[in-house]
């Protein structure tokens, strides 16, 4: 006969078979199955880096490790040093001593510097507020700034939107910059305010 079983965890079954027959005489036998246990593999912990820097994916809990990626073109091995150029989720294969494998998945995600648009140019008479605007993308802050004007930015120069108020002595043309940072850099945009005298 046929005996189908399912150990539940790693050692060494032996299972033993009686037979008789048809007039009485018996025998047995028996077989020892053997289930290995699986490596514990860990492909280490999910990681955020900039563009163009270095990352190290190192295997554990296995003998030998086989990496794999849906990273287009890249071939990787352990512990080795490789510059990814977009997030991608990497797989490693662990072999134990006794042969068997198992898995786990890191992911790496590659993070870039901040990206900045600002609103038009504004035109405005002297004696009005001109509202100019910032939108932001992958950035921790940012803030505005001035190289020739001397008016009043409010309600604070971090705000991504605010009003900037010409004073008296303002040139006709005031530069403006907002500067964004994250971990990864620094980006910034210019734009400008006209100020366009009151008539007498």
């Amino acid at each position: 006969g046929t005996l189908v079983v399912t150990p539940t965890a790693p050692g060494t079954y032996t299972y033993q078979v009686n037979v008789q027959n048809s007039v009485g005489c018996t025998n047995n036998d028996q077989a020892v199955l053997t289930i290995y246990a699986l490596p514990v593999v860990n492909a280490g912990v999910d990681q955020t880096i900039c563009n163009a820097s270095p990352v190290t994916l190192s295997g554990s809990g296995a003998v030998t490790y086989a990496w794999t990626t849906t990273h287009p073109n890249l071939t990787l091995s352990n512990a080795t040093p490789f510059f990814p150029s977009q997030t991608a989720t990497y797989t490693v294969v662990g072999t134990g001593a006794n042969g068997c494998t198992n898995n786990d998945q890191v992911m790496v995600t590659v993070s870039t510097g901040p990206t900045v648009n600002l609103s038009a140019p504004q035109t405005v008479c002297a004696n009005t507020p001109a509202s100019i605007s910032a939108a932001v993308q992958n950035s921790l802050g940012g803030f505005w700034t001035t190289t020739n004007g001397t008016g009043v930015i409010s309600p604070n120069v971090t705000n991504g939107t605010v009003t900037y108020t010409p004073s008296v002595t303002d040139p006709v043309v005031v530069n403006l910059t907002y500067v964004a940072t994250n971990a990864c850099g620094s980006a910034s945009q210019n734009t400008t305010v006209t100020v366009l005298p009151i008539p007498l």
